[in-house]
Formats: structure tokens, sequence, C-alpha cells
């Protein structure tokens, strides 16, 4: 079915999508929304426009929108403005217009062999053959390791990315499983904090490293916690830092996910990325075999666009090579030298007294966060989120994300305005 942007749905179109749903009224498609929550009057909306007339309205408010590629970027959380080699996009555009046609990527033996490579490429860094990149993001991943958990509880740590533990909440539901948070008083979980909330029902533990704040964590101490209650231990890991980092084999996890996006991947309002999953309990992924020419876990197609994405991090892993590694000790000297920086004015001070890799949390004395972010995007520069909306108890503290991109007089020039009282 074609949905046209500028035309609304027939009665007819509407009724076939309808049927295709199982539902028969669009009302069924909200009963799992509280009746309080929904909405109780129409939208206020302007009038309907023309085409042309809408089309400028658009791009005017397109116009207002700044991007990473128009400014400099210190915002991270989950999506990093890392470099991306030339040669990188080229290859990706370059295999894919030689797949122009091509319905089922499953069908190719080309495609499945750059599947292949890039799985390779990913047990380099990973430590396991058994890897599956079929996923659309963490949260899809998230949901192969979760539904075997289905009767018990799902322990994850409160460092964990907002965002992904909103995604497990949503699956522990669906699943009835019990989801419980363990404490983070300094940044990270104690032994103690998470012992208090494990039992003999934790089916899993699931920890993030470096986690939410930037934090390298101790993940051998949650792993082992985890394993003695036999529990399943899940680590949700940042590609680029496994170069430096100890891997989730030598930590001892049994499942290991992390999101592609820090591999080539452009930032672009959520552009379309990937996630892989690593098991090593051998248990549950069906991963690439090449020989046997076979593909897709979990009996999902692959989409193009996916794809496309898994091209580019085996194009960006293949031309880097052993340069990843130097990609991650920019990425944590020049982290640990703007948070240098910052410290030493008056307008911040430190959160956590912990080590972390790319990114840290600082607490504004002087000026509300965004407040800050605001000025900062006068100068041409994109800040980090305010932690207070997710963390309360954190106060008025920053986010903020160095990449290897970030030089010097970058830097200079963000703790300065960033400082700047007026």
């Amino acid at each position: 079915m074609t949905v046209n942007r500028f035309i609304s749905n027939t009665d007819s179109q509407k009724r076939e999508m309808l049927s295709a749903l199982g539902v028969r009224s669009q009302d069924e498609l909200y009963n799992d929304v509280p009746v309080e929550a929904r909405l109780k009057e129409p939208f206020t909306l302007p009038e309907a426009l023309s085409e042309y007339d809408l089309k400028k309205v658009m791009q005017n408010l397109a116009g207002r929108n700044i991007s990473a590629s128009d400014a400099v970027c210190f915002l991270g959380a989950g999506q990093y403005d890392h470099f991306i080699p030339s040669i990188v996009t080229k290859m990706t555009a370059k295999v894919m217009s030689d797949l122009n046609g091509t319905d089922d990527i499953s069908s190719r033996q080309d495609a499945l062999k750059l599947i292949y490579e890039c799985t390779e490429y990913l047990a380099n860094l990973c430590g396991t053959d058994n890897i599956d990149v079929s996923y659309a993001s963490v949260a899809d991943a998230l949901d192969s390791v979760v539904s075997c958990c289905k009767g018990k509880s799902i322990v994850v740590l409160r460092s964990v990315n907002p965002e992904y533990k909103k995604a497990l909440l949503f699956l522990c539901n669906a699943y009835g499983i019990e989801l419980k948070e363990a404490s983070c008083k300094d940044g990270t979980t104690s032994n103690d904090e998470l012992s208090a909330v494990l039992s003999e029902k934790t089916a899993m533990v699931i920890a993030q490293n470096p986690n939410y704040f930037g934090i390298i964590e101790d993940m051998g101490v949650y792993s082992s916690a985890a394993h003695g209650v036999g529990a399943k231990f899940t680590a949700i890991v940042d590609p680029i830092s496994l170069a430096l980092l100890s891997t989730p084999d030598e930590y001892c996890a049994d499942y290991a996910i992390a999101s592609a996006q820090p591999l080539g991947q452009t930032l672009s309002f959520g552009a379309p990325s990937f996630a892989f999953l690593a098991d090593y309990s051998d248990n549950n992924v069906k991963v690439v075999n090449f020989e046997n020419d076979t593909f897709v876990a979990d009996d999902k197609k692959l989409s193009k666009c996916r794809f496309s994405s898994i091209v580019t991090a085996f194009a960006y892993l293949a031309y880097m090579g052993d340069g990843i590694v130097e990609v991650a000790k920019n990425c944590y000297s020049n982290a640990y030298y703007t948070y240098e920086k910052l410290t030493a004015t008056t307008s911040f001070k430190a959160v956590f007294n912990k080590p972390f890799f790319r990114e840290f949390a600082v607490k504004a004395t002087k000026k509300n966060v965004n407040d800050i972010n605001n000025r900062m995007l006068d100068y041409g520069m994109i800040g980090g989120p305010q932690l207070k909306p997710e963390y309360p108890e954190l106060g008025n503290s920053w986010l903020v994300a160095v990449t290897e991109k970030r030089s010097a007089d970058e830097v200079e020039l963000f703790v300065k305005e960033a400082s700047r009282q007026i």
C-alpha cells in the first residue's frame, strides 16, 4: 500500500490497514494506553495548506536545525560524533549500487560474504565468533536475551542508559518478568548494592560498560555476582571502547550487546544503524554460516537499510584496522583533557571520582545546564544532556562526550564559553 505525504488515507485504505493489524477500529490500537493518559480533545491544528505552502513551512522549520556537520559536537549519551573516512561512504555506496534491484539480500553470495567479514572483525573486538548482526537496535537485541527469562526477574543497574532501561521495562511487562534496579550512589553499583536485589529468582543481570555516565565499570564483579545466584550476565558495551577495555569474554559475560553506531555510522536524527549480539553461552544466537550459505538469525529478513549499515561498519573496521586502538586512545585522552579544563574553572566541579572512557559528568555551579547548552549553540557548539530529568539526585549535572574529532582549540573554546558567567 502506498501512503502519500500530502493526501489522507481513504476509508478503504484505513479498513485494509486495520484488517492487516487484526483490529476492528482505530481505538483498539490504544487499548494498552491508560484512559487517563489519552487525549481528551482533538489537537489544535492550523488550517490545511497547499502542498507548495506546506513545503515552505517545513523547509523553514528544517532550516532551524543544527547538525554535527555544522557545529562542534560534545553530545553523546549513546550517539557519538566519530570521524568517518570518506572511503567508508564510497565503499558503502558502491556495494549498494551493485545490489540495486535485489529484494532478498540473503540470496546474494557477495552480500553474505560481506556480512561474514563484518562478523569476523567484530569477533576480534568481542572475543567470540558467535555474533548476530541482524538487530535493528540495542532494544531489539535485548528482546532476544530477555525473552528467555519469562516468569523470573531481571536486575538492571541504574547506571545503564535510561533509553535502554525504558525498553527493558516494556519488554519485561510484555513477557511477565519482574524488573529490578540496582542503585548506584557513586556512579557505579557496589557489590552490596547489587546483592541487595539479587535472589534465587533472578534470571539475568544487565550492566553497561562504559556506563551511561561514561564510567568504566568493574564488570567482573557483576558477572561473578550474577553467576553466584545462577543468573546469566549480559553486558551492553561500546565497540570503540573494546579496543582498550576488557572484552566480555574476559569477565565471563554470557551475552554482549552493542550499537554499531560508532563504527562509521552518521548522526542524522537517529539514522538507520544496527546492533549486534555476541553469545558466549552457545545457547541461542544463530550466526552467519558462510560455508553453508545460510543467513538471518531468528528467521528475520535483512532489510537493505540495515544491510547498508552493516556494510558501513565492515568498511570502517576494514579501513581502520589496528587504527581503532588509536581512536579509542584519543577519545580517552581528549575526554580527560576536557574534564580537567572544565573542573579547573569555578563554573564546574566533578560529580564522580571514577575512571571514564569518552564521556563524563560535571556539575554546573553557577548556571543551569539547559541555559549553557542554549548559549553554546550560539557559538556553533552542541553540548550534552542535563542528567537531572533521569537522575534527580545528581542535580544540575552535565554529560559531556569528547571523541577523537575534537581538537585542543575546540576544547579551549568549549570550556571558555561554557564557563562564561554572562
